[in-house]
């Protein structure tokens, strides 16, 4: 996403730029399309998510590596455990490997809902996203619960029924907006109309 480019450029190169606003964005329209798409990319056997786990994983590994080599050489201490620990991700090298491990939880919630036939996969992966949300204690960021959004919106956006599309996109633009006002893109748009709201009412 060239939005999370820009935010990451303006965050270690700019310092306290615009541009850094634009990452939080992009990942909640990034989880929102990504689960929208995979519903159509299944094949019933959980395949298709252990190959995705397989390449996304591996990639990370190797990405991993090559900060960590970059860390010894600026002579940054590792022992043994804390080596492998920090190659496999379960200790952090940079803070974005984040969303390397939502999206191979979402994945891996997939493939197992696919193999044991559980046809409540959309439940499955908005408890997997608010256990999530949980564990990091990040209660303001709402982007890695579009994932399943998505999957809902996928789900019954052809059904007879349209609630629960209505409702999956209407959340959608809700965590756009949320996300928008938590990073400050449009602090300045709602200062100025709640100003004008204040005089209006004097």
């Amino acid at each position: 996403m060239i939005s999370v480019i820009f935010s990451h450029y303006g965050q270690y190169f700019l310092g306290d730029s615009p541009l850094n606003q634009l990452g939080a964005i992009g990942c909640a329209i990034f989880f929102f399309v990504s689960g929208y798409g995979l519903s159509f990319k299944t094949n019933g056997n959980g395949s298709y998510y252990m190959k995705k786990i397989i390449s996304l994983y591996s990639t990370f590994i190797l990405a991993n590596s090559f900060f960590i080599i970059i860390e010894l050489i600026n002579g940054i201490d590792y022992s043994f455990v804390k080596l492998i620990l920090a190659i496999i991700g379960y200790n952090h090298v940079f803070v974005c490997d984040w969303f390397i491990f939502v999206l191979i939880y979402f994945y891996l919630a997939l493939m197992l809902c696919e193999i044991m036939k559980v046809k409540q996969y959309c439940i499955i992966c908005l408890l997997v996203g608010i256990a999530y949300t949980l564990h990091s204690m990040h209660f303001n960021c709402l982007s890695w619960i579009l994932f399943p959004v998505g999957l809902i919106y996928s789900r019954f956006k052809y059904k007879e029924n349209k609630l629960f599309a209505y409702v999956s996109l209407a959340f959608f633009l809700f965590a756009f907006v949320q996300q928008s006002l938590n990073n400050g893109l449009c602090d300045n748009t709602w200062r100025k109309i709640l100003f004008i709201l204040e005089v209006s009412r004097q």
